[in-house]
């Protein structure tokens, strides 16, 4: 969630407020999340597509274990089929933009803007 951009919608009975995915986590390990003990997610806002692609793969121990030692959520956007360079099965696209974010290894999801920037 935090590579594609989204939003999190979180009522209580003090109202509702929107909080990007990527502010939601906290550096902290116990107190994870920017969400109040008297909130709850109401739904998950996602942004358009234009050209971006995702993926996510996670890395685990054991298959009955479902927390992964490491998450890699990778958020590309190509160059649209008029800008591609070559012809029939030579052509080949080229990465516009991407977001790369890291999982499972520190208490919130680390964006490695390096890897995404090569």
């Amino acid at each position: 969630m935090v590579a594609i951009g989204a939003k999190f919608r979180l009522a209580s009975t003090l109202g509702e407020r929107m909080i990007d995915a990527v502010g939601f986590y906290n550096d902290d390990g116990i107190d994870y999340l920017k969400k109040r003990p008297d909130e709850l997610l109401v739904d998950i806002h996602l942004p358009p597509l234009n050209g971006w692609r995702a993926s996510y793969q996670k890395l685990r121990r054991r298959g009955a274990f479902d927390f992964p030692v490491l998450g890699v959520a990778a958020f590309i956007q190509v160059e649209p089929d008029d800008m591609r360079t070559g012809s029939g099965s030579d052509r080949v696209s080229r990465v516009k933009d991407a977001r790369i974010v890291l999982g499972g290894i520190a208490p919130s999801p680390l964006n490695i803007a390096e890897a995404a920037r090569l």
